[in-house]
């Protein structure tokens, strides 16, 4: 069931359509307000070869589940088969991704009656895995809050009491027992079963790492999980809501900048933190640290794309002696073909070069950055004739 067929349903005619978040939005808000309003509303990409290549294998194994869930059919040829079929661009790595699984995956289902599978991604006929639940009711300005995630694999549990729950991990990633318990997603998926599920009084969840074969131990969740899971919950609708008013409002979102998430953030080149002139080291270390390692970053994904527009389209220059690009070495110097940085452009003559300081930067936010570390690696302003600085 899609997110637009989830919306007719619960859709109220003497009320505001609901407002359906997905998992992905909702965890965001709980990391970073600024990154999670970034990708919700597009200003920032959030899209990769290794998420398409996640998307293509479950994909497969959806129908393949679904193959089996609705006409008993075996799931290991259709996967063989249909593995091959995926995106021309990732095809390769779904495969490795995949093939190591595949008779395993096979055993899974055929050991059980089809009748145990109760829900399934894409799942039909009343099998559709694309839960939702109110956490907030519709209030005249807005619709209800409804949180929604689709479940991999969901299978009936020994008992009428039990449900198991298997999701399918494609990437690199080794997880644990301790992962799961402690995940925002399996905790979402647990809260959201025994809404649906009213009969359910313990969710077992796995993770099975298809590329390694591998399966972490079982780990229970019960109603209680779920009613402490729901304070998260309204936390992160209560920070999405505060994000969006802050821009009607003409400000920004919040920004909870830490080192190991910004270095992998989809928004850093359009956070507001990765711009901001970096306090002294003395006065605010952590600050400063992080700082610096946002403007690396963005250092790097901007020279980085420098490069490509120079190999594929030449010089970049602006006619007043400014370029980018490779400059022509001097005959006595070693000629180099892979160093990118700006330099004058020997078709302006010099007298007519507009002045502009040492180290040009266009982007006046990152000049600024820059003649800072510069300082920082220099002399520092109290220091005298044959003192050290740090």
């Amino acid at each position: 069931m899609t997110m637009d067929e989830l919306e007719q349903l619960y859709e109220q005619t003497d009320a505001l359509p609901p407002v359906l978040l997905d998992r992905s939005t909702l965890q965001r808000y709980t990391v970073c307000p600024f990154q999670a309003w970034a990708v919700e509303t597009g200003l920032t990409p959030d899209s990769s070869l290794d998420a398409d290549t996640g998307t293509e294998i479950h994909r497969v194994i959806a129908d393949a589940v679904g193959n089996y869930a609705e006409n008993g059919e075996p799931l290991r040829d259709y996967l063989e088969n249909e593995v091959l079929m995926t995106r021309p661009d990732v095809q390769p790595e779904c495969i490795d991704g995949l093939r190591r699984s595949i008779w395993s995956i096979d055993r899974l289902l055929t050991s059980r009656h089809p009748n145990d599978v109760i829900a399934y991604q894409g799942g039909i006929a009343g099998k559709s895995s694309q839960l939702a639940w109110e956490l907030l009711p519709a209030t005249v300005e807005y619709g209800a809050i409804m949180p929604t995630s689709e479940i991999d694999l969901l299978l009936a549990g020994t008992t009428e009491c039990e449900l198991t729950e298997v999701d399918w991990k494609t990437g690199h990633k080794e997880y644990t027992s301790a992962d799961v318990k402690d995940s925002f997603q399996f905790r979402l998926h647990a809260w959201l079963i025994f809404a649906n599920y009213p009969d359910c009084e313990q969710l077992h969840v796995t993770v099975w790492m298809t590329r390694f074969n591998q399966l972490t131990p079982t780990v229970t969740f019960t109603p209680k999980d779920a009613a402490a899971f729901e304070g998260r919950l309204l936390m992160a609708v209560e920070a999405r809501r505060q994000a969006f008013e802050a821009v009607e409002m003409g400000g920004e979102p919040d920004c909870w900048p830490a080192v190991e998430r910004c270095s992998r953030c989809a928004a850093v080149l359009k956070c507001p933190r990765a711009y901001a002139p970096a306090p002294e080291i003395a006065a605010e270390p952590v600050a400063y640290a992080v700082n610096t390692m946002l403007l690396q970053e963005v250092i790097g994904k901007r020279l980085n794309a420098l490069r490509d527009y120079v190999e594929e389209h030449g010089e970049i220059r602006d006619g007043r002696g400014f370029a980018f690009g490779c400059e022509e070495p001097k005959s006595s110097r070693r000629k180099s073909t892979s160093s990118y940085a700006a330099y004058n452009d020997p078709e302006v003559p010099h007298d007519e070069q507009a002045e502009k300081p040492e180290n040009y930067i266009g982007d006046p936010y990152l000049a600024a950055l820059g003649q800072e570390i510069k300082k920082g690696k220099g002399r520092s302003d109290n220091a005298t004739d044959g003192e050290a600085t740090s």
